[in-house]
């Protein structure tokens, strides 16, 4: 079976070598490795095409963001299985092989894996620190799956074509946490979520111009709102309960402590969902000992306002 490594690149030169060298390495032979640069104004293209003797295909697209890309890989591809890894994350080299063992040929699951955060070049150099949540660390059926409402990182995933499309692309109109709204719609279309504890991904952080890093710009902001109405619509989809209702309102609870006070009008959309979905359980975020002593005292908006304030 055919897996197809799929890399989105745009401005990746000081990372770009590493990960096509993790994928080059993977130990499971039948591959294929494409890589599309999206509009790159650095050297990155150039990178990617000094690996063009090692089997690499390289396309070039003007810049149309990360989702473009990653679907025009998938249309350039044709392995039974898809690895999607970013320009500047890297995956161990039984990852792949390890997922595909557990898979056993299955196309009606998705397998995901370990993820790792680390900031230097090397990340066998650090104490790192592993996810995914321990409540993602087993096998879950797809409604349960999504109803831990945790972070699992895009390259953690080795996903069936088919599911992918069963399931339909990435959204190209997102700013924000579409992978999140990618796997959930994956998941969705899945017969369930197998977790294989020794496959490896390890996540760069701290990134300039990365993703996480425009949180609090407008546009991310009523994308991140459009993923949450899109999560609730893949969980009813599937079943309406007590449990689906909660999870649906823990996560525009989430959308409400990221967009406060920035967006008035999304967050009183999101809370209104929330008291029509019967409430979340989701506490406030945690901060420095200040804003702490602030939220305990005069409650995590009063704290939110000021911290805005102050920047």
């Amino acid at each position: 079976m055919k897996v197809s490594i799929l890399i989105p690149v745009y401005n990746n030169e000081i990372y770009l070598a590493q990960t096509v060298e993790s994928a080059l390495s993977q130990t499971w032979a039948d591959k294929e490795i494409i890589i599309v640069d999206d509009g790159s104004t650095d050297s990155s293209v150039l990178i990617a095409r000094s690996f063009l003797g090692k089997g690499v295909k390289v396309v070039e697209q003007k810049n149309g963001g990360a989702c473009r890309a990653r679907n025009r890989a998938f249309q350039e591809s044709t392995g039974e299985y898809i690895q999607y890894l970013d320009g500047d994350d890297l995956l161990s080299p039984n990852k792949i092989a390890d997922q595909l063992k557990q898979l056993n040929g299955k196309l009606d699951i998705v397998s995901n894996g370990r993820w790792g955060r680390f900031y230097t070049d090397d990340p066998l150099l650090e104490d790192i620190q592993w996810g995914p949540h321990i409540g993602l660390q087993k096998d879950h059926d797809p409604v349960s799956w999504l109803c831990c409402n945790h972070m699992s990182q895009t390259a953690c995933w080795l996903t069936p074509r088919s599911l992918i499309e069963s399931a339909g692309l990435w959204d190209e109109s997102l700013s924000i946490n579409q992978d999140g709204e990618f796997f959930n719609k994956v998941v969705g279309k899945s017969k369930g979520v197998l977790y294989c504890d020794s496959a490896k991904m390890y996540y760069r952080s701290k990134v300039p111009g990365s993703i996480s890093s425009k949180t609090k710009e407008e546009k991310a902001l009523r994308s991140l709102y459009q993923t949450c109405v899109t999560f609730e619509d893949i969980l009813f989809s599937l079943e309406r309960s007590s449990r689906t209702r909660l999870a649906s309102a823990n996560k525009y609870q989430l959308f409400v402590y990221s967009a406060f006070p920035k967006c008035p009008e999304l967050v009183e959309a999101a809370e209104q969902k929330i008291e029509e979905l019967g409430g979340s359980q989701w506490p406030p975020y945690r901060g420095g000992t200040l804003h702490n002593l602030l939220m305990d005292v005069f409650g995590w908006k009063f704290a939110a306002k000021l911290k805005h304030l102050i920047k």
